[in-house]
């Protein structure tokens, strides 16, 4: 239906993007990770989840992911640590009914508003479809006069349309509404051995950093498209490369052998401290060499 606000005559191009060669090249090809590797990657990721909090009053755990490092590894970087990943996904349960009421309230209003709409609407797509025939016989006709003038007399009927979608338009409500509804309903937790590199997410600000933490910072979404507050901490030797930063191996470590950890969080404002005290830091620190 939005189609139809636009000229009649506008073609619309869709392109695809292709995955740089780059990515997938390994000159010296892959191998398997050892059985040794396997299982020492599974007690680090064993130890990681035990590390991360249970779930509040009212939330459950929706995924924790399994325990298990990389199958293969490309040999170009087998001197490097190999990074591996644990990662806690909580929901919140104890609210749905609230927060779905005043979605729904919001929802119903729209709808009632653009029902009171409808005939309008209903009367320019009709006007639309009648010229989009009529362009189509002065197209076949080979009338480029005629053609134009219809072109311009649907861009005019769009504008119509478009006029009546914005009045009295409730997207600014649904938007505030579903964000509402989002508000503290989740908690994602990461915890990632090894990481190449890390980098925190726009406007963040350093913050106090735990007992065990290299380097800590939080930041918080766009108000206008999301809720949650995030906080990334380092734990190990790391140092800053531009706006990143990375990781400096420990000397003679094993390639799955813990030598630096990231912890993402994201959760609600009021809510975010508590999580970061309820992690194991020093679990996790320990798992170091």
């Amino acid at each position: 239906m939005t189609a139809k606000i636009f000229s009649l005559s506008t073609a619309i191009l869709a392109c695809c993007s292709t995955q740089a060669l780059a990515d997938s090249e390994c000159g010296k090809g892959f191998r398997d990770t050892t059985a040794a590797e396997r299982t020492a990657m599974t007690n680090v990721l064993t130890a990681a989840l035990a590390a991360l909090p249970a779930p509040p009053t009212g939330w459950i755990v929706t995924t924790d992911e399994q325990p298990l490092g990389p199958q293969n590894l490309c040999r170009d970087y087998e001197t490097q640590p190999l990074s591996y990943s644990a990662r806690r996904y909580l929901s919140r349960v104890d609210n749905l009914e609230e927060r779905d009421r005043t979605l729904n309230a919001a929802l119903s209003q729209s709808n009632a508003v653009l029902a009171t709409k409808q005939p309008r609407i209903d009367a320019l797509n009709a006007k639309l479809e009648e010229i989009g025939k009529k362009l189509g016989e002065a197209a076949t006709k080979g009338d480029l006069a005629r053609a134009q003038a219809l072109n311009e007399e649907a861009d005019a009927v769009g504008a119509q349309l478009r006029a009546v979608y914005e009045e009295n338009d409730q997207t600014e409500q649904i938007t505030a509404a579903g964000l509402a509804n989002a508000r503290d309903t989740v908690i994602d937790i990461e915890v990632t051995v090894n990481p190449r590199r890390e980098a925190p997410g726009s406007g963040t600000k350093p913050i106090a950093k735990p007992t065990g933490v290299h380097s800590a910072f939080r930041w918080s979404d766009d108000p206008a498209s999301g809720t949650q507050e995030h906080v990334l901490l380092l734990l190990g030797v790391w140092k800053a490369v531009e706006q990143n930063f990375e990781p400096a191996p420990r000397s003679g470590a094993g390639i799955v052998t813990p030598s630096s950890l990231s912890i993402r969080i994201a959760a609600d404002a009021k809510r975010i401290e508590s999580v970061i005290s309820a992690i194991g830091i020093g679990d996790l620190a320990a798992t170091l060499r």
